[in-house]
């Protein structure tokens, strides 16, 4: 479960029982966990033997695919040399000896093999050369390969929170499309085979509310709305909107 992930990360012993009761405390955590757990479903375990998380962060899926996938090797980057190092050392205090950490940046990495998996979950929105990321993708991928990608959506829409691109936003790009996405992949001679909208208006007034309740630090109203969004999360994962703030894309490289 993603809360256990989750619990290893933390020392605080506070911490460590919020997540170890809950589960794990942010709605769009859990969006994105359900949905890129949800496109693993149906792969044959016994044959994926190299797997890449690009731009893994704190190592929440990473964790996550070596367990899925006990016999493959999990390769950990990620541009901030603090989350890396930060991830290394959780993956050592756990004993995931298949999982291999290291700081690397994605338009410049070269990890002298293919992958049978690449799973990228919201990082391309963060490289401002994604032509270089994409590309790469597509050459690491061994042939028969899969990518998983979730991105944020263009034109989001929302409900109580107003969010703009630039200032302060990390992000390079307000998002991507599915039009525009199916076209960078198969470009590159990727075809897409899957892809869902994530965070519909349902998920994201969950989303959104829990934000507002948590950085208020109205705690016990945001305890006690809890269950009502983890309702919504499990709404957003198991119903497929016309729309959304995310996009999840599954794609295959051409054998």
């Amino acid at each position: 479960m993603y809360g256990r992930y989750h619990f290893h990360l933390h020392k605080n012993p506070i911490k460590r029982l919020v997540y170890g009761f809950l589960g794990g405390p942010r709605i769009s955590d859990w969006i994105r966990f359900w949905n890129v757990s949800r496109a693993l479903k149906g792969l044959d375990a016994g044959s994926i033997r190299r797997i890449l998380d690009a731009g893994c962060g704190l190592g929440f899926y990473s964790l996550m695919l070596a367990e899925k996938f006990p016999r493959a090797v999990v390769t950990s980057v990620d541009d901030d040399p603090a989350l890396a190092k930060k991830f290394q050392e959780t993956a050592l205090s756990m004993g995931m000896r298949s999982i291999e950490v290291s700081r690397q940046d994605l338009t410049k990495y070269e990890p002298g093999q293919t992958f049978n998996l690449i799973c990228c979950v919201d990082v391309l929105e963060h490289i401002v050369n994604h032509d270089t990321a994409f590309n790469n993708f597509a050459r690491w991928l061994a042939p028969g390969g899969r990518l998983i990608l979730h991105v944020p959506q263009k034109n989001q829409k929302f409900w109580f929170i107003k969010r703009t691109h630039g200032g302060d936003d990390p992000h390079c790009r307000e998002g991507y499309d599915l039009k525009e996405m199916t076209e960078l992949l198969e470009s590159r001679g990727l075809k897409v085979i899957a892809s869902r909208n994530t965070f519909d208006r349902m998920g994201a007034a969950g989303v959104e509310l829990d934000e507002i309740l948590w950085k208020s630090r109205l705690y016990p109203l945001w305890l006690l709305f809890y269950p009502l969004f983890m309702a919504l999360a499990a709404w957003d994962v198991r119903h497929q909107g016309n729309q959304g703030q995310g996009l999840l894309v599954v794609a295959v490289k051409n054998v």
